[in-house]
């Protein structure tokens, strides 16, 4: 079925060279162009799934991060001191510094695998609509 691009009629046969509502001369869709374009559509919905997964493994990646940055920053040592009263008991962080390393990293490891699943699923739904036409 071909498409008039001056009416917009849609119902235009594919061996017609003519609007029949118009008269205006339209190229006929080929069904080989369709099958170009629905292995097309399919090629980037094989490539949309493997961005996805690469996104997936740098969420984890990022979580990864944050739960040794937690860890991290929630381990503590004692230290006994001769103080004023006797021996006192200090509690410190040792690995403080080393916790913000690993948070700022994985916080922003997570932040952007969220963006970046969401643009790859809207995608996705994009293409799947598209298939769906074609199938029509």
């Amino acid at each position: 079925m071909a498409f008039c691009s001056k009416c917009g009629a849609t119902t235009v046969n594919e061996g017609d060279a003519f609007c029949s509502k118009c008269g205006t001369r339209v190229s006929p869709v080929k069904v080989s162009d369709l099958a170009t374009n629905t292995e097309r559509i399919r090629q980037q919905l094989a490539d949309t799934r493997v961005n996805i997964l690469i996104t997936v493994i740098i969420g984890l990646y990022g979580l990864v991060f944050i739960v040794g940055g937690v860890v991290i920053k929630f381990t503590t040592a004692e230290r006994y001191m001769n103080g004023s009263s006797g021996w006192d008991i200090y509690t410190y962080h040792p690995y403080q510094n080393w916790a913000a390393a690993f948070l700022v990293p994985g916080i922003l490891c997570g932040l952007t695998a969220m963006v970046m699943l969401s643009y790859y699923n809207s995608k996705k739904r994009k293409l799947l609509k598209e298939l769906e036409k074609q199938k029509e």
